[in-house]
């Protein structure tokens, strides 16, 4: 019995590492974000990132620490994207810096939805542009520009307990948790995200296993699902762009964020009654609105996440976030 829980716990640790980096390395990249700077931790992150790279397709017995450290990069780089769009620009473009660092995170799994079959191939390629970029980083990336574009950027400057010397993990940390706005927002993010990906799986797993069912249907299905999971990536990246060019607009970031909750609130109710239509018109229509309102979720979220936990750094009110929603997500997948 042991034996089978050790398994099953190093399967699903490499499987799921990506998440469970985020709640492992949540002080560290929150620290090393506020403390070193945002240029620091993203060369470290593509650092690993090569050397992760470089390691899986060397060898075959050294793809699961490659993976390990590739999945370790992602907090580091990731945990930056609200620091640095708010160091750089005003509140309008600020959401805008925010939607195109978003993209890199939705764009990959395109190579999923495309049907890529031998990923080995495209391994290499990978590892010699992510050190090259690591140059590119290094020369170009800057933490912050010569002026602030808000009185925000500016009274940090000025503030010597806002100053990155002044940063105290622990000391932020407690002042972060008695923010009772910041709460609700991180924890509403977290409850809502967690329910809606527990249902998307048992979403696809019903359906699949209802049309197993049903007599010369399933090869038809099986295309549905595949042209399902494209339009998926593809209303992700639209809803990032929608809300994006919304927010820059003039609409607000904690109305689009609430916007977003009560919508996708309606979409899990809808998901639950599906279970009794059995209509896979109605699964393709309500896992394209799911993917539509991802891509602006994640979006609004950061940045409320980020405007609610001020003056603490906005570093470590992502990491908090982020740290929540993966390892959360983590512990749900091992159960």
């Amino acid at each position: 019995m042991s034996n089978r829980l050790e398994g099953r716990f190093a399967y699903t640790f490499l499987r799921y590492y990506n998440e469970l980096a985020f709640f492992l390395l949540f002080p560290l990249s929150a620290w090393l974000i506020e403390k070193k700077g945002t240029k620091v931790s993203v060369i470290i992150g593509m650092f690993l990132t090569a050397i992760g790279m470089w390691m899986m397709s060397v060898s075959d017995n050294s793809v699961a620490f490659g993976e390990i450290l590739v999945g370790s990069a992602q907090p580091l780089v990731i945990n930056t994207f609200t620091k640095w769009s708010a160091a750089w620009f005003g509140p309008k473009g600020r959401s805008i810096a925010t939607m195109f660092l978003l993209v890199s995170i939705f764009l990959p799994l395109a190579f999923t939805d495309v049907g890529i079959t031998n990923v080995e191939e495209i391994v290499p390629p990978l590892a010699i542009i992510a050190t090259i970029t690591i140059f590119i980083a290094a020369a170009f990336l800057k933490d912050r520009p010569l002026y602030p574009p808000t009185l925000s950027e500016e009274e940090k400057r000025i503030e010597p307990t806002l100053s990155p010397s002044a940063f105290e993990f622990s000391t932020h940390l407690r002042v972060l948790l008695d923010n009772k706005d910041y709460l609700k927002t991180s924890l509403s993010s977290i409850l809502l995200l967690i329910s809606l990906n527990e249902m998307n799986q048992l979403f696809f797993v019903f359906y699949e296993t209802f049309d197993k069912n049903k007599d010369g249907n399933q090869l038809i299905f099986n295309n549905i699902i595949d042209v399902v999971q494209q339009l998926h990536l593809l209303c992700s990246l639209c809803g990032l762009a929608t809300f994006g060019m919304a927010i820059f607009a003039g609409m607000s970031i904690k109305k689009g964020y609430r916007s977003i909750v009560y919508l996708y609130v309606i979409i899990f109710f809808a998901q639950c009654l599906s279970f009794l239509t059995l209509s896979e018109t109605y699964f393709i229509i309500l896992s394209i609105f799911d993917g539509l309102f991802k891509g602006g979720f994640f979006l609004t979220a950061f940045e409320v996440s980020a405007e609610c936990g001020y003056p603490v750094g906005e570093s470590l009110s992502l990491s908090f976030l982020t740290a929540g929603m993966m390892g959360a997500r983590f512990v749900i997948d091992f159960i």
